[in-house]
């Protein structure tokens, strides 16, 4: 498969880590020389009533490109570009996170997703200290498919270049 260079994110836990302890990561595979690296950001929000967590993105904008609440909920987002989007919807900065303000389990980071409409096409990742594990979400607008570990579903896909 030729390498393209795009964002990228992984969960670990179980009997690959220590103490079966969730592990996730976030590649954010932008160009260096744009200058956009000069406003990166880490916004740590302690508001009262909600649980206090950290937003990793840049100045120019108040939601999350990934993130981590004190509840042990992760968030991460990869781009999946096509023309399948919509303006009926929060962005996906603030969509994240609000998963990062309300949800404490991957099933309450789930039923919020559901209640909520995809406005673009990207590929995200939730994990959960609590449970612990990792869910992923393919969105497009009008469509969130749901993939967790192992999932039957990727056993038979392919890759065509």
């Amino acid at each position: 498969v030729p390498f393209v260079p795009g964002c990228d994110s992984f969960a670990v836990w179980g009997n690959r880590t220590q103490q079966g302890a969730l592990f996730t990561s976030r590649n954010l595979d932008w160009a260096k020389d744009t200058g956009i690296a000069q406003h990166k950001l880490v916004a740590v929000v302690n508001t009262p009533g909600v649980p206090p967590y950290a937003m990793f993105g840049f100045t120019s904008g108040l939601g999350a490109l990934a993130g981590m609440s004190s509840n042990g909920i992760t968030v991460s987002e990869m781009n999946a570009d096509n023309a399948k989007t919509t303006f009926d919807g929060p962005p996906f900065p603030l969509r994240l996170r609000m998963i990062l303000e309300k949800s404490a389990t991957l099933k309450d980071a789930q039923t919020l997703w559901s209640a909520t409409n995809n406005t673009d096409s990207m590929n995200f990742l939730i994990g959960s200290a609590k449970d612990p594990g990792a869910l992923v979400v393919e969105a497009m607008r009008g469509f969130s498919g749901y993939f967790v570990d192992n999932d039957p579903k990727e056993a038979a896909a392919t890759c065509d270049v």
